[in-house]
């Protein structure tokens, strides 16, 4: 009988291509439905979407902690700092867990202003509104109107939903989204490798991210 070793999973990947595949779904579904008003098809599109830029989050915060479980010790020896150290990577945000790793690795610390990381925290704040969705009527937007300011930088409002009703909440489900956070997490991700002087696992899946 066959003797196996112990398996480390690692979901960084995976996360990323299927957020790509929900995201070629959406670039389907719009075809499909070109030339049409706001119709019952809608869920189909804003489930897909939604998938997408949860995904393409998940992934861009399991390859961070990957990689420094890959590359270092990630925490300090002995257990007591080990605890507190663990306990402090873990209420980080996403940018501040990569500016940590690239200390870990003494590779020096991200330009928080270029438009690499402004795209990123863009798409992390619009991960966040979806999980933790606050309600608000159209007559008085205050979080959402912000978030559709945050996101007009960077993504093209889904064709069937009217421009008077902002980017968020049904805005923002468009391919274009969908393509722009799986597109910006791959970049951000080969740009930190680069940096840290590692060879990442994404390294050997580029090709899957080609056609979005």
């Amino acid at each position: 009988m066959a003797s196996y070793g112990p398996v480390r999973h690692n979901f960084a990947v995976l996360h990323l291509t299927s957020a790509a595949s929900f995201s070629r779904r959406m670039r389907e579904l719009e075809a499909a439905h070109a030339g049409e008003g706001f119709g019952p098809f809608w869920e189909e599109i804003f489930a897909h979407a939604s998938a997408s830029v949860l995904l393409a989050v998940a992934a861009l915060e399991a390859y961070v902690t990957e990689s420094l479980v890959d590359h270092t010790d990630l925490f300090a020896r002995d257990a007591e700092h080990r605890t507190e150290e663990r306990n402090r990577y873990r209420r980080m945000r996403p940018l501040e867990r990569y500016q940590y790793a690239l200390g870990q690795l003494a590779q020096g610390k991200l330009d928080l202003g270029n438009p690499s990381c402004q795209g990123i925290a863009a798409l992390v704040e619009l991960r966040n509104k979806l999980t933790h969705f606050k309600p608000e009527w159209d007559t008085d937007r205050l979080e959402h109107a912000e978030l559709a300011h945050l996101l007009a930088r960077w993504i093209e409002r889904s064709p069937f939903i009217q421009p008077s009703a902002g980017l968020f909440p049904n805005g923002w489900a468009s391919h274009s989204c969908t393509a722009w956070a799986v597109r910006s997490i791959v970049d951000f991700i080969v740009e930190f490798d680069r940096r840290a002087g590692i060879e990442g696992r994404l390294s050997q899946h580029l090709d899957r991210f080609a056609d979005l």
